[in-house]
């Protein structure tokens, strides 16, 4: 008697798709202008914070988000064509990233943000942290038209100087490498 293998079941990739989201301005959570960013890498995802130190020290503000590895991938290529297009160069002398191990300050909220937007305008750049809920489009089995997009929920402005802008990415990416 014969008996018939069965064949390996292959895996298929998930499936992807593309989502609209309608990024509202208004109301912002949080509107903050930093000198000072860290990045922090838990597995694949990545806390970022921001904040504004003064000459001595002293911690004036700050805002802190986790980034999943799965989002920062979605965003990546956009991240890149935006920094293609300004044509900037690392800054290497700039001073602008910091260890929180080492530094005054105590985080107390820590937001998740699944789409980021960059922008600039001169030298000053801007980070637009957005949330949208994946969990409503699952519930309803399908995926927001064009026109009405995923509502999201805006909620940080960040601004900083472009070369602070620059460095954040740059050691996203080297962050990226590393871990």
């Amino acid at each position: 008697m014969a008996v018939a293998k069965k064949s390996p079941r292959k895996q298929s990739a998930p499936k992807e798709k593309n989502i609209h989201l309608d990024v509202r301005h208004e109301p912002v959570r949080k509107v903050l202008f930093c000198n000072k960013f860290a990045i922090e890498a838990d597995g694949e995802n990545r806390l970022l914070v921001f904040l504004f130190q003064s000459r001595t020290g002293d911690i004036y503000d700050s805002y802190s988000t986790v980034v999943t590895g799965q989002d920062m991938m979605s965003l990546k290529d956009n991240w890149l064509d935006y920094l293609g297009q300004i044509g900037m160069e690392l800054v290497k002398d700039a001073d602008y990233q910091v260890n929180l191990r080492s530094m005054p300050i105590k985080i107390s909220t820590i937001e998740s943000s699944n789409f980021v937007r960059l922008g600039r305008v001169g030298n000053v750049a801007e980070f637009r942290f957005f949330n949208f809920p994946i969990s409503r489009m699952l519930d309803r089995g399908e995926i927001a038209p064009k026109s009405s997009g995923v509502e999201t929920t805006f909620l940080a402005l960040v601004r900083c100087d472009l070369s602070l802008q620059i460095q954040f990415l740059a050691a996203l990416f080297e962050n990226e490498v590393e871990n």
